[in-house]
């Protein structure tokens, strides 16, 4: 990705490979979080009913992954 903002090893950076470092810190993985809190508070209905299940299935050890 260093690579893509035009980062070069042992050099002084430009200004504009800074701000593409910044950019590749913040601004793209807050982005993405925005995105998913998005995705996850219009597509993923979590009911109670469904919270209690889910819950209850935990308790029960159901979930749990086969070694």
């Amino acid at each position: 990705m260093l690579g893509i903002v035009g980062y070069v090893p042992n050099a002084v950076q430009s200004a504009n490979v800074l701000e593409g470092i910044r950019g590749l810190m913040f601004i793209y993985p807050s982005t993405l979080a925005i995105a998913t809190i998005v995705v996850m508070f219009f597509f993923y209905k979590l009911s109670d009913e469904k919270y209690n299940k889910i819950v209850l299935d935990l308790a029960k050890g159901k979930n749990k992954i086969p070694m």
